[in-house]
């Protein structure tokens, strides 16, 4: 596997751009491929390059990077998912609790 057939598994695989960089450099917050001398893998924070793996091949380099930005995306999609459940309990929460506080002020008849 190369750069090119990386690209092509993580569109299919429709993971978010904001993840990550094919093309090195230090973009805040995101996993990146490059090659100085050898290879790199990292994830980029705030001008550093943090979990920094070395790797003699391209195709080694990319299998690498292919593993750690799935578990990422996993990680990252299933908790923006029970951030949206949680939000959806609490705005039904607040809607019937804006629902029984209106009754309680219903004056009976």
């Amino acid at each position: 596997m190369n750069k090119s057939d990386l690209e092509k598994i993580l569109k299919k695989n429709k993971i978010p751009k904001q993840l990550y960089s094919l093309s090195g450099g230090l973009p805040n917050e995101c996993y990146c491929i490059g090659k100085k001398e050898k290879w790199e893998v990292y994830y980029s924070e705030r001008g550093l390059k943090t979990q920094l793996v070395y790797f003699n091949t391209e195709e080694a380099a990319c299998e690498y990077f292919l593993k750690l930005i799935r578990k990422a995306a996993f990680w990252i999609i299933s908790e923006y998912h029970i951030i949206e459940s949680q939000l959806k309990v609490l705005g039904r929460f607040q809607t019937n609790k804006t629902s029984r506080m209106m009754k309680q002020r219903e004056i009976p008849s």
